[in-house]
Protein backbone atom coordinates (compact mmCIF):
# COMPACT_ATOMS: atom_id res chain seq x y z
CA UNK A 1 0.00 0.00 0.00
CA UNK A 2 1.03 3.68 -0.72
CA UNK A 3 1.46 6.73 1.15
CA UNK A 4 -0.85 8.19 -0.70
CA UNK A 5 -3.64 5.51 0.69
CA UNK A 6 -2.93 5.50 4.19
CA UNK A 7 -5.29 8.89 5.32
CA UNK A 8 -7.28 8.27 8.01
CA UNK A 9 -10.89 7.47 7.88
CA UNK A 10 -11.85 11.14 9.00
CA UNK A 11 -9.87 12.70 6.26
CA UNK A 12 -9.85 10.56 3.15
CA UNK A 13 -11.98 7.77 1.56
CA UNK A 14 -12.43 5.86 -1.41
CA UNK A 15 -14.69 6.42 -4.05
CA UNK A 16 -15.16 4.61 -7.54
CA UNK A 17 -11.57 2.95 -6.97
CA UNK A 18 -10.16 6.44 -6.16
CA UNK A 19 -8.62 8.34 -2.97
CA UNK A 20 -10.79 11.40 -2.20
CA UNK A 21 -9.03 13.64 0.03
CA UNK A 22 -11.45 15.24 2.50
CA UNK A 23 -9.54 17.97 4.29
CA UNK A 24 -8.98 19.68 1.14
CA UNK A 25 -12.41 21.06 1.37
CA UNK A 26 -12.39 24.75 3.06
CA UNK A 27 -14.62 24.90 5.87
CA UNK A 28 -14.09 28.51 6.55
CA UNK A 29 -16.27 29.70 3.36
CA UNK A 30 -19.40 29.13 2.89
CA UNK A 31 -20.29 26.34 -0.52
CA UNK A 32 -23.09 27.42 -2.67
CA UNK A 33 -24.98 25.40 -5.37
CA UNK A 34 -27.26 27.42 -7.46
CA UNK A 35 -29.67 25.24 -8.76
CA UNK A 36 -31.15 27.93 -11.71
CA UNK A 37 -28.27 26.47 -14.65
CA UNK A 38 -29.72 23.40 -14.35
CA UNK A 39 -33.89 23.81 -14.67
CA UNK A 40 -33.30 26.93 -16.19
CA UNK A 41 -35.71 25.35 -19.15
CA UNK A 42 -38.39 24.83 -16.50
CA UNK A 43 -38.25 28.17 -15.44
CA UNK A 44 -38.77 29.07 -18.89
CA UNK A 45 -41.86 27.53 -19.63
CA UNK A 46 -43.33 28.65 -16.45
CA UNK A 47 -42.52 32.10 -17.58
CA UNK A 48 -44.12 31.50 -21.15
CA UNK A 49 -47.23 29.95 -19.03
CA UNK A 50 -47.83 33.12 -16.56
CA UNK A 51 -47.00 35.41 -19.73
CA UNK A 52 -49.71 33.90 -21.65
CA UNK A 53 -52.55 34.00 -18.29
CA UNK A 54 -51.53 37.22 -17.38
CA UNK A 55 -52.04 38.44 -20.82
CA UNK A 56 -55.30 37.14 -21.42
CA UNK A 57 -56.17 37.78 -17.95
CA UNK A 58 -55.66 41.56 -18.08
CA UNK A 59 -56.94 41.92 -21.83
CA UNK A 60 -60.25 40.40 -20.63
CA UNK A 61 -60.20 42.08 -17.70
CA UNK A 62 -59.62 45.82 -20.06
CA UNK A 63 -62.60 44.68 -22.55
CA UNK A 64 -64.85 43.78 -20.35
CA UNK A 65 -65.79 47.12 -19.65
CA UNK A 66 -66.90 47.63 -23.36
CA UNK A 67 -69.56 44.57 -22.71
CA UNK A 68 -71.81 45.10 -20.57
CA UNK A 69 -73.55 41.84 -21.21
CA UNK A 70 -70.77 39.86 -20.06
CA UNK A 71 -69.15 42.48 -17.99
CA UNK A 72 -69.52 39.98 -14.92
CA UNK A 73 -68.34 36.90 -16.97
CA UNK A 74 -65.39 38.67 -18.55
CA UNK A 75 -64.32 40.03 -15.22
CA UNK A 76 -64.65 36.62 -13.02
CA UNK A 77 -62.49 34.66 -16.05
CA UNK A 78 -59.71 38.14 -16.42
CA UNK A 79 -59.60 37.94 -12.68
CA UNK A 80 -59.27 34.02 -12.48
CA UNK A 81 -56.33 34.36 -15.40
CA UNK A 82 -54.80 36.95 -13.65
CA UNK A 83 -54.28 35.01 -10.97
CA UNK A 84 -53.24 32.31 -12.23
CA UNK A 85 -50.85 34.19 -14.10
CA UNK A 86 -49.28 35.68 -10.72
CA UNK A 87 -49.29 32.41 -8.96
CA UNK A 88 -46.99 30.91 -11.67
CA UNK A 89 -44.62 33.33 -12.04
CA UNK A 90 -44.34 33.59 -8.24
CA UNK A 91 -43.45 29.86 -8.80
CA UNK A 92 -41.18 30.77 -11.37
CA UNK A 93 -39.06 33.00 -9.58
CA UNK A 94 -38.60 30.52 -6.98
CA UNK A 95 -37.71 28.03 -9.05
CA UNK A 96 -34.93 30.40 -10.46
CA UNK A 97 -33.52 31.69 -7.00
CA UNK A 98 -33.33 27.81 -5.69
CA UNK A 99 -30.01 26.99 -4.21
CA UNK A 100 -27.76 25.09 -1.21
CA UNK A 101 -25.76 26.36 1.16
CA UNK A 102 -23.26 24.46 3.06
CA UNK A 103 -21.42 26.75 5.72
CA UNK A 104 -19.79 26.28 9.18
CA UNK A 105 -23.35 26.88 10.40
CA UNK A 106 -24.73 23.99 8.90
CA UNK A 107 -27.09 23.46 5.77
CA UNK A 108 -29.58 25.89 4.46
CA UNK A 109 -31.80 24.77 1.00
CA UNK A 110 -34.43 26.40 -0.65
CA UNK A 111 -36.27 24.97 -3.90
CA UNK A 112 -38.69 26.53 -5.34
CA UNK A 113 -41.05 28.22 -2.44
CA UNK A 114 -40.14 25.65 -0.17
CA UNK A 115 -36.84 24.78 1.99
CA UNK A 116 -35.51 24.20 4.94
CA UNK A 117 -32.08 25.07 7.36
CA UNK A 118 -30.27 23.27 9.83
CA UNK A 119 -27.81 23.67 11.75
CA UNK A 120 -25.12 20.86 12.23
CA UNK A 121 -26.22 20.58 15.74
CA UNK A 122 -29.67 19.23 14.77
CA UNK A 123 -28.42 16.91 12.25
CA UNK A 124 -28.60 13.29 13.15
CA UNK A 125 -27.61 11.85 9.95
CA UNK A 126 -27.75 12.56 6.04
CA UNK A 127 -27.81 11.13 3.04
CA UNK A 128 -26.61 11.56 -0.70
CA UNK A 129 -27.01 9.50 -3.56
CA UNK A 130 -24.57 8.61 -5.63
CA UNK A 131 -25.83 8.56 -9.03
CA UNK A 132 -28.99 10.26 -10.54
CA UNK A 133 -31.85 8.80 -10.51
CA UNK A 134 -34.90 8.03 -13.19
CA UNK A 135 -37.58 10.18 -11.67
CA UNK A 136 -36.46 13.92 -10.81
CA UNK A 137 -38.59 13.88 -7.36
CA UNK A 138 -36.67 11.23 -5.82
CA UNK A 139 -34.28 12.25 -3.14
CA UNK A 140 -30.38 12.93 -4.20
CA UNK A 141 -30.18 15.12 -0.57
CA UNK A 142 -31.57 13.65 2.41
CA UNK A 143 -31.49 15.29 5.95
CA UNK A 144 -33.03 13.37 8.71
CA UNK A 145 -32.62 16.13 12.18
CA UNK A 146 -32.43 14.88 15.53
CA UNK A 147 -35.75 13.74 16.33
CA UNK A 148 -37.50 13.67 13.37
CA UNK A 149 -38.27 10.12 11.46
CA UNK A 150 -38.54 12.00 8.05
CA UNK A 151 -35.78 13.18 6.04
CA UNK A 152 -35.72 17.10 4.68
CA UNK A 153 -35.06 16.34 0.87
CA UNK A 154 -33.80 18.00 -2.31
CA UNK A 155 -35.30 16.20 -5.10
CA UNK A 156 -32.50 15.34 -8.10
CA UNK A 157 -34.20 17.53 -10.58
CA UNK A 158 -31.91 20.23 -9.01
CA UNK A 159 -28.70 18.14 -8.95
CA UNK A 160 -26.39 17.88 -11.81
CA UNK A 161 -23.33 15.03 -11.55
CA UNK A 162 -20.77 17.35 -10.63
CA UNK A 163 -22.98 19.41 -7.95
CA UNK A 164 -23.59 15.76 -6.35
CA UNK A 165 -20.01 14.94 -6.25
CA UNK A 166 -19.46 18.42 -4.66
CA UNK A 167 -22.02 18.70 -2.42
CA UNK A 168 -20.56 14.74 -1.05
CA UNK A 169 -17.61 15.83 -0.71
CA UNK A 170 -18.40 18.94 1.27
CA UNK A 171 -20.96 17.50 3.29
CA UNK A 172 -18.14 14.76 4.28
CA UNK A 173 -15.83 17.41 5.76
CA UNK A 174 -18.40 19.04 7.83
CA UNK A 175 -19.94 15.96 9.01
CA UNK A 176 -18.36 12.79 8.42
CA UNK A 177 -19.67 11.08 11.23
CA UNK A 178 -23.15 11.45 10.89
CA UNK A 179 -23.67 10.20 6.75
CA UNK A 180 -26.33 7.49 6.60
CA UNK A 181 -26.11 3.70 5.63
CA UNK A 182 -26.87 3.22 1.96
CA UNK A 183 -29.83 1.55 3.07
CA UNK A 184 -31.21 3.95 4.94
CA UNK A 185 -31.83 6.08 2.10
CA UNK A 186 -32.80 3.83 -1.01
CA UNK A 187 -35.72 5.64 -3.10
CA UNK A 188 -36.62 8.06 -0.70
CA UNK A 189 -39.46 10.60 -2.55
CA UNK A 190 -39.97 14.19 -2.00
CA UNK A 191 -43.52 14.48 -0.53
Amino acid sequence: MSDSTLFSADSASLAGGRLIDYSKVDLHSPHHFWFGRRIWTQVLGKAFQATVLLTAGIFLLVQAAATPKLIMQMSMVGGLLTIGGLAILVAAIGEIRSRLVIDQAGITARTGLTGFSIPWARIDRWSISETSRAHDQCATLAIWGVGNSQPMTVADKYFSDADRRLAHRVLRAFAFGKEADKTSSIEIVRR
